[in-house]
């Protein structure tokens, strides 16, 4: 969400204690470029938000 202009925060959080566990590993994930190429096409398809962030 943070790649997105005009985003400034992201609000994460568990509902649940077993949550937790996956929350540091996801610390370091990259979205691929293809990925995000699909999710840009989804949101244009159905006019739901900002097409793409910039990537780089």
């Amino acid at each position: 969400m943070l790649a997105w202009p005009g985003i400034t925060g992201a609000i994460v959080g568990a509902r649940r204690p077993g949550q937790l566990d996956d929350l540091p590993a996801a610390d370091g994930l990259r979205i691929p470029e293809a990925d995000l190429r699909q999710i840009a096409a989804t949101i244009e398809e159905f006019g739901v938000g900002p097409v793409r962030p910039p990537i780089g």
